[in-house]
């Protein structure tokens, strides 16, 4: 039996009973402005379970057919919403919250990112959707695919991979959705931005429906996106190379692609390229985030909470003597770090340039580094949204690696997370 068929079956039978509308009494009363009904959302799942869009709206025409069930359009003030959950984030607080959001919600709405991929969901969730509205002429899929919004549970590295996923894939679609954020991550620093705060309330368990309803309720914004390429020597090293979920494949260089390159290019070059939304480093801040996430790799139980991974950070950059200082119009040989910011708020809520006179260092629309080979140093430290990696530098000083940075001409859109009284009465979520 194929994939498509065992997972379009399963769903079905999910459908008649197991996969309910919130678990808990609050999901069932408070809850349904957020559902997707019942037959969508049972072909979504099997879309993405099966990899195959088409599996999906067999399934939910089968269910749509077994139960009778004739929507045309979405009801009234219906606010779909899906929310992503990075179960590792939070100090261990990711499961738990993914379980209350299922039961506030519906198992078939919140997905572990260890299990459902923003990529997953992209191309065959909404694609199911799309077709399923097309083929039957659904004025509900229609309705849903139109207004659906995403939550995001997690820190700056898991926002931005959903972002990137959503931008990839919907480049040619109508409609991206605007994405919320539950701030689960150390820093939080896009969560601190856009009004969502640097961590979960103390009581947070009694709050989540307060994130919800200004998820539905909330403005919209947009965000600057930056892309960036990156162009390294083609070693042993590189060969095994852990770029970031940002990043694609690396790609062998190619001497017609003209970078306007000042130093030689190792004679084996490969580049990869990527997307940011919060910041890009290179240096001591980015080597400081790259022992801490060894850490977590190595010693899972060092990082249970969100104090204990920033006491790990602190005492990183007090080894390494990372301080914040002013900005010169000229960067001295003492300087450690180089950071491009495009949100206010950097290092779990520091503002690095405290409150800055109208004269920039520099404020550009694209930028080019080269790491000069054959120093002191035989390796760079990077991170881009509190991802961070490490490159091999060259050994012959005249050969370089590359980093070039251009700005994206579609913005990404973020729900403002910034409370309103006034807003969150109306929502029936809060009663």
């Amino acid at each position: 039996m194929s994939s498509s068929k065992v997972a379009e079956e399963n769903a079905a039978a999910e459908s008649r009973g197991h996969a309910t509308p919130g678990r808990g009494t609050a999901g069932t009363r408070d809850c349904r402005i957020v559902l997707i009904p019942e037959y969508l959302r049972s072909g979504m799942v099997v879309a993405m379970r099966a990899r195959d869009s088409e599996a999906g709206v067999k399934a939910a025409f089968n269910v749509q057919k077994k139960r009778r069930v004739e929507v045309f359009e979405a009801p009234a003030g219906t606010n779909p919403l899906v929310v992503f959950v990075n179960s590792r984030s939070g100090g261990g607080q990711g499961p738990q919250l993914k379980l209350q959001l299922q039961e506030l919600i519906s198992d078939d709405q919140v997905f572990d990112l260890k299990v459902i991929t923003p990529s997953c969901f992209v191309k065959y969730g909404l694609t199911f959707l799309e077709t399923f509205r097309d083929k039957y002429d659904d004025h509900c899929a229609k309705d849903i695919r139109s207004a659906l919004k995403i939550m995001v549970a997690g820190g700056d590295g898991t926002i931005g991979w959903v972002l990137r996923s959503l931008r990839k894939h919907v480049n040619k679609r109508e409609s991206v959705p605007p994405v919320g954020i539950i701030p689960l991550g150390t820093g939080n620093d896009l969560s601190r931005s856009f009004g969502w705060g640097g961590a979960l309330p103390h009581a947070w368990k009694s709050k989540v429906q307060h994130f919800l309803c200004r998820a539905i309720s909330n403005d919209v914004f947009l965000l600057d996106s930056w892309q960036i390429k990156i162009l390294v020597e083609e070693t042993e090293v590189t060969e095994g190379l852990k770029l970031p979920h940002s990043f694609g494949d690396l790609i062998k260089y190619r001497i017609t692609q003209d970078w306007d390159i000042q130093r030689k290019l190792p004679k084996n070059a490969s580049y990869s390229e990527g997307v940011f939304y919060g910041y890009f480093s290179i240096g001591m801040d980015a080597q400081v985030a790259y022992d801490f996430h060894n850490l977590r790799e190595r010693k899972p139980d060092h990082a249970q909470s969100s104090i204990s991974n920033k006491l790990i950070y602190a005492g990183y950059s007090c080894k390494q003597g990372w301080f914040f200082t002013p900005c010169n119009k000229t960067a001295g040989s003492s300087v450690r770090g180089i950071v491009f910011l495009n949100l206010d708020s950097y290092g779990g809520g520091s503002h690095p340039w405290g409150h800055p006179k109208p004269e920039y260092l520099e404020q550009a629309a694209e930028i080019k580094l080269e790491l000069q080979g054959g120093g002191e140093w035989g390796e760079a430290y990077m991170q881009m949204d509190g991802e961070p990696w490490r490159v091999e530098l060259p050994e012959n000083k005249e050969e370089a690696i590359v980093v070039k940075v251009e700005r994206i001409a579609r913005q990404s859109c973020i729900i403002s997370g910034k409370a309103s009284k006034k807003r969150e009465a109306k929502c029936s979520l809060s009663a």
